[in-house]
């Protein structure tokens, strides 16, 4: 029985497949019809991904370097003696 159960499980999941096979050459007819190269479309699409990729890994590189500042100044005027401060009476 739980071979019959993996093997629709795989049937059910080939014809997925060949589904997504279908609707993305549909789609790249579609852009091909109105003028648009697919193949470079998807380029477009990899290379977006690629430069927001790196534009999130720049950001949390200076996020860090901004905590890591905020803690040294932190550390360095807990370190630091604390100034007296004088209460004059102005009268």
């Amino acid at each position: 029985m739980q071979e019959q159960d993996i093997q629709s499980i795989m049937r059910a999941a080939e014809e997925l497949v060949e589904q997504t096979r279908k609707a993305l050459c549909s789609v790249d007819e579609i852009y091909a019809h109105v003028g648009v190269d697919p193949a470079r479309l998807r380029n477009l699409a990899v290379e977006q991904a690629r430069i927001e990729a790196e534009a999130q890994a720049a950001f949390r590189d200076d996020l860090a370097d901004i905590e890591r500042e905020a803690a040294r100044v932190k550390a360095a005027s807990t370190d630091a003696p604390q100034a007296r401060r004088v209460l004059r009476n102005h009268v």
